[in-house]
């Protein structure tokens, strides 16, 4: 590719040529490359701490399935009137219950419930070894979909951070050419124009 030479009235060339590689180039293609390089390792990082979230999870439900089993409590008394949630949703609310432990031991207290059980009514019950009213078992679909939502906030954090980095090479570099290109102008123009330097 030619490179584009402009000569004043003595046949000088000027000082920029069409071709020539500034360093600012260089600059935005080192950066570029790091990026590129920065990114494919905290992809590989943000897999593995997925991967380590999976496994967790996964452990934790095989140890919640093998210690908290579902029984049928019964309710003892109707449930309480739900205070009005406001967009028509209902809150949780303990009603008076008896159930029969894993040993088969009869244990009564309070059950959380979303509906209004009336008494003598069914209310299904996940119980820990001792009997204790505890949360239903994390299952593997579960603890699958933790660590997909844990991988892809940092992977959009990951995008933004990129973005926002290789925009600031490029305004930095910009700026640099922008005073490079008039310096070049202040010190050719004279001599194409023919008009004196105001230096």
């Amino acid at each position: 590719m030619a490179s584009s030479t402009h000569r004043d009235g003595s046949g000088r060339t000027a000082p920029h040529q069409a071709g020539t590689r500034r360093r600012t180039d260089r600059v935005e293609e080192a950066a570029a490359t790091v990026l590129r390089l920065g990114t494919v390792v905290a992809v590989l990082v943000i897999g593995l701490f997925a991967l380590s979230v999976y496994r967790g999870g996964s452990d934790r439900a095989v140890r919640e399935a093998a210690d908290r089993t579902q029984v049928v409590a019964v309710a003892t008394a109707d449930a309480p009137v739900p205070p009005a949630v406001r967009g028509g949703g209902t809150l949780p609310r303990a009603v008076p219950a008896v159930w029969s432990t894993p040993d088969g031991r009869s244990r009564a207290g309070d059950v959380r419930v979303t509906d209004r059980p009336r008494a003598g009514e069914e209310i299904p019950l996940w119980v820990d070894a001792e009997g204790r009213p505890v949360a239903a078992p994390m299952t593997t679909g579960t603890a699958v979909w933790v660590a997909l939502a844990d991988a892809a906030v940092l992977l959009l954090l990951l995008g933004y951070v990129v973005r926002r980095a290789r925009a600031g090479v490029r305004a930095a570099t910009f700026r640099i050419n922008a005073r490079a290109w008039e310096r070049e102008w202040a010190e050719v123009e004279p001599r194409w124009s023919g008009r004196p330097s105001a230096g």
